[in-house]
């Protein structure tokens, strides 16, 4: 009789199992449901990556671990460089143009502006192979930030007028004893001025910059990285909070 209990509670513990965790087991299957892959793609290796920056440039440690990990990626051919952001920080901004320098000196970047692509963003786009702007999208604002007086209209209620020596259309930046002229200040340009002014390559959709990258990657097969959910969660929280910050802080950007 021992036996045959033995046997049965053998037999039975798998339902019992069953039924003190059900509760778990259907939360893990959500899980495997909500994030298994959808298709075969997804256990290739995948041979071209879009990394992000997006918002303010703040604190570039994630960026820079990405780029350093698709530079050191021998399966990766290509790497689209996807931009909104305004710009931020100078010594972060430099830090990802140098990173992305040599990046491209092992495989071919592009940069998409999906937004914004000004200031520090801009800098820090540069040594990109091809930047491919959409048509909806503010280019530029190059440069840092200076304030000046305009005391032109004091000098002229006390007679004194001023004589300049200069070589050069930009000698007087800066000057006090006029307002300053258009081509003296930093501009936004709408994709189709900055394309007509070079500050990009090409005007375009993500599409437009997707096929561009394959082309220069020479790549038969494209296969793009999927990012993680619970990351992009995370980075769309982040991005939010750095722009909130950036809004409140100015100072804190590279104008």
């Amino acid at each position: 009789m021992e036996l045959i209990k033995k046997i049965f509670s053998i037999l039975t513990a798998p339902i019992r199992f069953i039924q003190n965790n059900f509760k778990a087991m259907v939360f893990l299957l959500i899980v495997v449901l909500i994030f298994a892959p959808k298709d075969t793609q997804n256990f290739q290796q995948n041979n071209l990556e879009k990394i992000s920056l997006i918002g303010p440039i703040l604190n570039p440690t994630e960026v820079l671990k990405k780029i350093d990990d698709v530079t050191k990626n021998p399966h990766i051919k290509g790497v689209l460089f996807v931009v909104d952001s305004p710009g931020g920080r100078v010594a972060p901004s430099v830090e990802i143009a140098y990173a992305i320098k040599r990046l491209t000196q092992k495989k071919p970047v592009v940069v998409y502006a999906q937004g914004t692509i000004a200031s520090g963003s801009y800098y820090a786009s540069i040594w990109a192979n091809k930047i491919i702007a959409n048509p909806g999208s503010m280019v530029g604002s190059i440069g840092v930030i200076m304030e000046g007086a305009n005391i032109s209209g004091l000098m002229d209620k006390i007679g004194i007028q001023t004589q300049i020596v200069q070589a050069g259309k930009y000698k007087t930046v800066g000057t006090p004893t006029r307002k300053w002229k258009s081509y003296e200040k930093a501009e936004l340009f709408t994709a189709k001025q900055a394309k007509n002014v070079g500050l990009i390559d090409e005007v375009g959709v993500m599409y437009d910059a997707k096929s561009a990258l394959i082309q220069l990657a020479n790549v038969k097969k494209p296969i793009w990285n999927k990012e993680d959910k619970f990351d992009k969660l995370f980075k769309k929280l982040s991005a939010q909070s750095a722009t909130t910050l950036y809004t409140y802080f100015p100072s804190l950007s590279l104008k």
